[in-house]
């Protein structure tokens, strides 16, 4: 009997310490996720390729876009939809309107820092390549709340 009352003493301590240590989790698990929003396209891209840790949900269907030559953007469509899968509908580690806007905002940042990468020494080419990523942007924020709230 008294080995019966320390087992269940003890699964009780464990559930209680379970419990406790629940919201720290969440709390790293959302500070890694920011961290990972935070990186820039190339630095994403690295990480994704060499590390990818769990929980996360690293899918991606890259740019859903009926224009086939914004393959460019691949990469900041993978981190936004890193970002939608993780604090959206998947997670739910910021499923609010702020945080939606937030990785909208770096979705566009991205694309931007890819088209000087890629295009600073043609005007018309960057000119061109911005325009893009803005309509990208607008997409997104116009057309991406459903995919965001699931």
């Amino acid at each position: 009997m008294k080995s019966f009352r320390t087992i269940v003493a003890t699964s009780a301590a464990l559930m209680a310490l379970t419990a406790l240590s629940a919201p720290t989790a969440q709390a790293d698990t959302k500070s890694l996720a920011d961290s990972i929003m935070r990186m820039d396209y190339r630095t994403f891209s690295h990480y994704k390729a060499t590390r990818a840790p769990r929980p996360f949900n690293w899918r991606s269907d890259g740019c859903s876009s009926p224009v086939p030559l914004l393959y460019q953007f691949d990469i900041p469509c993978q981190q936004h939809d890193f970002g939608y899968r993780n604090y959206g509908n998947g997670l739910r580690l910021g499923r609010d309107g702020n945080t939606r806007a937030w990785i909208d905002r770096r979705f566009h940042e991205e694309t931007r820092r890819l088209c000087v990468d890629r295009f600073s020494r043609s005007y018309n080419d960057l000119s061109w390549c911005l325009g893009q990523a803005w309509s990208m942007y607008v997409a997104v924020r116009n057309r991406g709340r459903s995919y965001f709230y699931g």
